[in-house]
């Protein structure tokens, strides 16, 4: 079955936990993917940071090998029925878990979270493979917002490509109409958007 993957009805999640994009993956629902994948962009950003820090005036960040809970609030999303948070989180690896777990230099939790990562990339990749042969249940696909030529960095991107697809030709064949005929037919663009590619290179 292949079918858009949307949020069938708006429903609870946590902001960023791991299980829910996992849910979300399995069951077509991107809220919950969305919302991860928004906290793991910020975290490895955070994480990114420690590892290149650009201001020297805070003291070193280190990886530390302590107990898993170290470094965790007792945060946590249930709250009992007097509404005083639980004395203990458990973890979950939600956005703001990592986060802890990131500034802590807490190396098993942090560990934990990028398995989760991977696992969770893992499976999207599954999701956006167009191939008919993919066991996956769902096919994410892409529909664009607005009408038009694509994005300045999208057009870039395409143009790059097909200069480089160009100087490919170029070197196999000295005919210049055959070279942008065999790119026309590569890239399924005309003959004016090669133009135009071609034009971008010889600017300053």
């Amino acid at each position: 079955m292949t079918q858009n993957l949307e949020p069938p009805e708006p429903e609870q999640f946590n902001e960023g936990d791991p299980s829910d994009a996992k849910a979300g993956l399995r069951d077509g629902n991107a809220a919950p993917l969305r919302s991860y994948l928004q906290g793991l962009s910020e975290n490895l950003g955070l994480l990114a940071a420690f590892l290149d820090p650009k201001d020297t005036a805070h003291p070193p960040w280190r990886l530390q090998a302590t107990d898993p809970q170290d470094g965790l609030s007792g945060r946590s999303d249930a709250e009992d029925e007097i509404g005083e948070p639980d004395e203990a989180a458990e973890w979950a690896g939600d956005a703001l878990q990592v986060k802890e777990a990131i500034q802590a230099g807490n190396a098993p939790l942090i560990a934990s979270s990028l398995r989760d990562a991977a696992e969770i990339l893992e499976n999207l990749q599954r999701v956006l493979d167009p191939d008919r042969k993919n066991r996956s249940v769902w096919q994410l696909m892409f529909k664009r917002r607005r009408r038009g030529r694509p994005a300045q960095t999208e057009t870039l991107f395409e143009e790059t490509a097909i200069r480089s697809a160009m100087a490919e030709a170029l070197h196999g064949s000295p005919q210049k109409k055959n070279a942008v005929a065999d790119v026309m037919a590569k890239f399924n663009v005309s003959r004016p958007t090669i133009m135009r590619a071609m034009k971008g290179q010889k600017k300053p």
